[in-house]
């Protein structure tokens, strides 16, 4: 049978890092089956272990910033507040998983992609586009699954420091025991001084995170088991408005410190030639506590996905279920609640090929405790002209249920309903030769019953289903690899705004073009980044458009033994993502590192 999912995906992805171009990688994120980029019927961007190595990105959200279509917006320096905007939709409306597990705390809604390290990380997938028919929940703009590693050489590590008293150590082991077990372990310890968050801050505001990840596989008779365990925990500073000499406002610095744990088990298991089924149990912990007051918040989720794949003829079916247990506690400025939410769904899926044409149908049914059912699906349709030009058309909805604070929080209202979302896009995949290929997407989305805060009385406001958006646009993407020279620019091209009023979604930009080389000449390698973003709106204020520039350089000094460094905006270009906030300067960082081929 081909059905092949999940975890047990991560196994086949990780031998594709020398294809020539993201069509020939595997990805199941956009349909839970493993399937071909060029023959999935969704905008997928596959980003491979050698890929990310070659990037010498610091952090997740620096990688996932090339993929077009996702803005990535930083409050300021490492650990900040980092917001990912897919498909001009709300930051909120992305859905990131991790080896199967949702991390979008029900207090924030958005992911904290800053503090996950990509050492730890095998491969991304990113989903654009509307997959609420399959994951539920916040996948209105797409979703982002990344998968850790599960393989590598026996022992590996590397020593990096750099530009604003960066200092980092980390480390990675492998090793397949007897009967078939394979285990995987990793550490990485990060301290940095930073940056002034504010233009008007006279402090840096540093961070530090110290992660730990295991993986486990084994496979009893038919049955393949999976364990994955990571932990996070450090400290950010940042800051914050002082009123202690009010009317004179000033900027303090204050820091928190912040805590994440997960642990997935996930078993396969094939029952016939035609039948295959699966269990994932998921644990997710979030949080938050500042320490110069008693503010916090928290997430802690419990989470049992079944599925089922069958084969039959010309159709694979997916059918499951899902249970979601939540419990949210927060408290910030006097203002608390402590609430458990539950969420059951169904879904069911039905992929049909038959000749050039394929066609799929998702629906899912969402049971939530507080706004009640929620019914989405999805229905694609696609066409393979020959072995290098497929199309594919897509219509779909999504929603985002609203948060704990939406409900609980200061001016929140337990009578929300869900934002909605309905979506239509083409796609078209074209290899133009072994070793270059294009995709490009026009995508139109509407959203209704956004969140707003508005006053119902003088001086009281309150969270009400109010608002109304449409974004569109196009995304396209050109790689080719030339000899030993790799290539790939994305451009986007978008409209995010209010439907009633005309007026911009703030800190989305209207074109943005990201482009990556890298020249591999054996020992020697060397690449460069160009990151260019138009002109935005934010509270009260216009940001600039800009673009910068990176540089990386990679030697090798004997079998084992790399020297790699990183030029961070290589022209010292000033400019910003959020109003007032600073960005990254010139800078730079090296690393020696082993890594045993």
């Amino acid at each position: 049978m081909k059905t092949l999912t999940f975890l047990g995906a991560t196994f086949v992805a990780s031998t594709a890092v020398a294809d020539i171009t993201t069509l020939d990688a595997v990805a199941v994120t956009a349909t839970r089956q493993a399937e071909r980029v060029d023959q999935t019927l969704a905008n997928v961007s596959v980003i491979t272990r050698e890929q990310i190595e070659k990037m010498q990105a610091r952090d997740l959200a620096e990688v996932i910033s090339h993929v077009a279509g996702v803005e990535v917006v930083r409050s300021g320096g490492a650990g900040q507040i980092t917001s990912i905007f897919t498909r001009g939709t709300e930051s909120d409306h992305t859905l990131v998983l991790v080896d199967g597990v949702k991390v979008n705390p029900g207090t924030l809604g958005s992911a904290n992609l800053s503090v996950i390290h990509p050492d730890i990380i095998e491969k991304i997938e990113v989903v654009k586009g509307p997959r609420s028919a399959l994951y539920g929940s916040e996948a209105i703009g797409g979703v982002i699954h990344i998968f850790t590693r599960q393989s590598g050489p026996a022992f590996s590590g590397a020593v990096t420091v750099g530009t604003d008293s960066l200092q980092e150590v980390s480390v990675n082991g492998y090793t397949a025991l007897e009967q078939g077990t394979q285990v995987s372990w990793g550490a990485v310890k990060t301290e940095t001084g930073g940056f002034p968050t504010y233009r008007d801050a006279d402090h840096d505001s540093g961070h530090d995170n110290l992660s730990f990840h295991l993986g486990a596989r084994h496979t009893f008779n038919e049955t393949d088991v999976n364990l994955s365990v990571q932990s996070r925990r450090g400290n950010t500073e940042y800051s914050a408005q002082d009123y202690s000499n009010f009317p004179e406002v000033a900027l303090k610095p204050v820091d928190q410190d912040f805590t994440q744990h997960l642990i997935s088990v996930s078993a396969e298991n094939e029952v016939s030639e035609r039948w295959v089924t699966r269990v994932q149990a998921g644990y997710f912990f979030d949080e938050l506590i500042q320490n110069q007051s008693p503010d916090f918040v928290e997430t802690e989720r419990f989470q049992l996905d079944w599925e089922n794949d069958f084969e039959l003829d010309a159709h694979l079916l997916t059918a499951g279920v899902s249970l979601q247990e939540e419990n949210i506690q927060s408290l910030s400025f006097g203002s608390g609640f402590d609430e458990s939410i539950t969420t059951k769904a169904i879904f069911l899926q039905d992929s049909i090929a038959f000749g050039a044409h394929s066609l799929l149908f998702a629906g899912r049914y969402t049971d939530h405790e507080n706004f009640g059912t929620k019914a989405t699906w999805e229905a694609s349709y696609g066409y393979a002209f020959n072995e290098h030009l497929n199309v594919f058309a897509s219509a779909a909805t999504a929603f985002r249920a609203p948060s704990a604070p939406d409900l609980y929080g200061y001016g929140g209202n337990p009578d929300l309903k869900a934002e909605d979302a309905r979506n239509i896009e083409l796609g078209i995949k074209y290899r133009i030769s072994s070793d270059q290929a294009v995709t490009a997407t026009a995508f139109h989305n509407d959203i209704d019953n956004l969140v707003e805060f508005v006053e119902v009385e003088p001086f009281v406001y309150q969270g009400r289903n109010v608002a109304r958006a449409r974004t569109q646009g196009v995304e396209l993407t050109h790689e080719a690899t030339w000899g030993a020279v790799s290539w790939q620019t994305s451009v986007a091209l978008q409209s995010a705004k209010n439907r009633d009023t005309g007026a911009r979604l703030l800190r989305r930009a209207q074109r943005s073009l990201t482009s990556r080389i890298y020249h591999d000449l054996g020992r020697l390698g060397y690449g460069f980044e160009f990151i260019a973003q138009s002109d935005k709106r934010d509270f009260g204020a216009d940001i600039a458009g800009y673009g910068i520039v990176n540089a990386t350089l990679r030697y090798q000094l004997a079998a084992a033994w790399v020297v790699e460094g990183k030029v961070l905006n290589l022209f010292d270009n000033d400019y910003e993502q959020v109003a007032g906030y600073n960005t990254q300067g010139f800078g730079g960082l090296v690393s020696i590192v082993y890594r045993p081929n």
